[in-house]
């Protein structure tokens, strides 16, 4: 079990200031000051989500030429293909393109790729087959910037090539192609680097709209419910212009006119309120479901499908798959469990693969594995003597940096910091087993121990769970990637009226100081944890997030809670 460790911040003189200068309370303004929001100006900049605050699309790197060259397609009828990614961010990213092109009457085809059958990013066999088709300009989204050898491939056959991709190159190394705009190029001067593949699509098509006279208010009308479902499902950090873009966009998708995405909030059970809790537990994963175990040209399709009876039966086709990935993911979950060893003492990385998993299904088990053992986990399936696999890491540990020490290990790799994918031979596997753990057992420390870090922003007491703090919160709002939700925490209560759920699965309690009448409802979802079994009258500290739920008619404000431990 995972050791966890509260990190409460404690109130500073700067803290006041603020909360005296902002008129607003001291808890608030310790949770901007708990993000880097250490000044007024900050905060209301912070808290501006005005959709004139993006910034100018042209200032990305070879904008200009894409821009100029995806024109001269559109004028002379050139076929362009668009050539997406099978994930959210990546079918978001071709649906984006397909709109623009479409408003513009150009003449293209579009294609994600089959996990499976077709692998990730852009290859050879892909420009083989777009030469056939008579494409003239390939455009990839959300991938490219490490295909190095199918864009020397289209070099040699003399078709253009325009990049637009968020992940980094390999080795800083630019392949080569007609354009390339990712924020990440060394040579960039675009103000905000972590634009996700769809927030870069949409830049793209800003500026092609720009330059073929379709406002800006067009573009944010019609692409910001496709933007917010990638940025939010890529996990992409909520600050700066994905703040901007997720904050506006949780509305227009609430409210979206496109009949597919209407259907797919539909099966999701989303009819009040979109934000990144409905966006990343109940949407995201049924679109990603399909892409994992089968078409994900089924999600685009549901995506761009105009018909009702048509997006009812692709949103159904979703939903099913996504089912079906649950029950497999927690099969494959189970069985990597029983291939790790009783004593994990001496595991800092966990690595484990077997031939009869699902090659869709391993990158959530290795994300799992890490929440639940608090390491960096690499999860594969082995065929034909190849492991084809994903990784996961802890906040604290780049595993990007560790797999480049052991570059000619791999076959091939790539991904975020955190999040990667990689091919090896099962042989090498092996080998990398050893290097990656002795690798991070230098990195940790010898004596490192997993635990997981709450960061309480501060200390409050039950009466200030009110509607006043609530909604002084949701102007933090949208919450994600370097935007956590805020976390507080009560010392000394007392628990009582304790209720048990879904066979111990949670529980529902009221908590309330000795001393006073005023008590909260809190929920926990932890309750079978071992380190605090629930009792009526327990004298506890309680963490937990601040959540309002309508019953009746009547707003309450209650406690969902994060953790809990006896008080000292």
């Amino acid at each position: 079990m995972i050791d966890i460790k509260w990190k409460i911040l404690r109130p500073n003189e700067t803290i006041y200031e603020l909360a005296e200068e902002l008129e607003i309370p001291t808890e608030i303004a310790s949770c901007y000051y708990n993000r880097g929001l250490t000044t007024k100006d900050k905060i209301v900049n912070f808290i501006n989500t005005n959709l004139n605050n993006l910034y100018d699309p042209f200032l990305l790197p070879d904008m200009d030429k894409a821009v100029d060259r995806v024109c001269k397609a559109i004028t002379n009828r050139e076929l362009i293909h668009v050539h997406g990614d099978y994930d959210v961010d990546g079918i978001t990213a071709t649906a984006i393109m397909v709109f623009i092109l479409l408003r513009l009457n150009a003449n293209f085809t579009y294609y994600t790729p089959h996990r499976i059958e077709d692998g990730y990013d852009l290859q050879i066999k892909h420009i083989e087959s777009a030469k056939k088709n008579g494409v003239d300009l390939l455009i990839t989204v959300d991938c490219g910037i490490r295909a190095t050898e199918a864009l020397k491939y289209a070099n040699q056959i003399g078709m253009d090539v325009i990049v637009t991709d968020h992940h980094l190159a390999p080795d800083d190394f630019l392949p080569s192609a007609y354009a390339i705009i990712n924020t990440h190029r060394k040579d960039s001067n675009y103000p905000f680097v972590d634009l996700a593949g769809c927030g870069i699509a949409m830049k793209f098509a800003m500026a092609i709209g720009k330059k073929l006279g379709l406002g800006e208010e067009f573009i944010f009308d019609n692409l910001l419910d496709y933007v917010v479902l990638g940025t939010v499902a890529d996990m992409a950090p909520l600050v700066d212009e994905n703040r901007i873009i997720v904050s506006r966009g949780c509305d227009k998708l609430l409210c979206t006119k496109k009949v597919g995405l209407q259907k797919l909030l539909k099966v999701a059970n989303i009819k009040d309120n979109v934000d990144t809790t409905s966006i990343g537990f109940y949407i995201g994963p049924r679109i990603n479901a399909i892409g994992r175990l089968s078409d994900s040209m089924t999600a685009l399709n549901l995506m761009l499908e105009t018909n009702n009876d048509r997006a009812e039966l692709l949103a159904k086709q979703l939903d099913t798959a996504n089912k079906r990935r649950q029950q497999l993911q927690n099969k494959i979950y189970d069985e990597a469990v029983s291939l790790l060893p009783q004593d994990m003492s001496n595991t800092y990385v966990i690595t484990v693969a077997t031939k009869s998993w699902h090659p869709g299904i391993v990158g959530l088990v290795a994300n799992r594995l890490t929440d639940t053992y608090g390491v960096p986990s690499m999860v594969g399936v082995i065929e034909g003597g190849i492991v084809h696999g994903s990784c996961r890491s802890t906040p604290n540990f780049p595993i990007i940096d560790a797999m480049r020490q052991y570059n000619d290990l791999f076959i091939k790799y790539g991904g975020h910091a955190y999040a990667a994918g990689f091919e090896i031979t099962l042989g090498n596997f092996k080998k990398l087993e050893k290097l990656i753990n002795d690798y991070a057992k230098d990195y940790f420390g010898g004596d490192y121990k997993p635990s997981k870090i709450i960061s309480i922003d501060s200390l409050i007491r039950p009466e200030d769970v009110n509607e006043n703090l609530y909604l002084h919160l949701v102007k933090l709002s949208p919450f994600g990637i370097n935007n956590p939700e805020p976390i507080f925490a009560v010392k000394k209560v007392n628990i009582f009226d304790i209720t048990i759920f879904g066979n111990g699965k949670y529980a529902k309690f009221k908590f309330k100081k000795h001393d006073n009448n005023r008590w909260v409802m809190g929920t926990w979802w932890k309750k079978n944890d071992e380190r605090c079994k629930l009792e009526n009258e327990m004298l506890v500290d309680i963490a937990f997030k601040i959540k309002s739920e309508n019953w009746q008619g009547k707003t309450n404000y209650v406690a969902i809670v994060e953790d809990i431990r006896p008080s000292e």
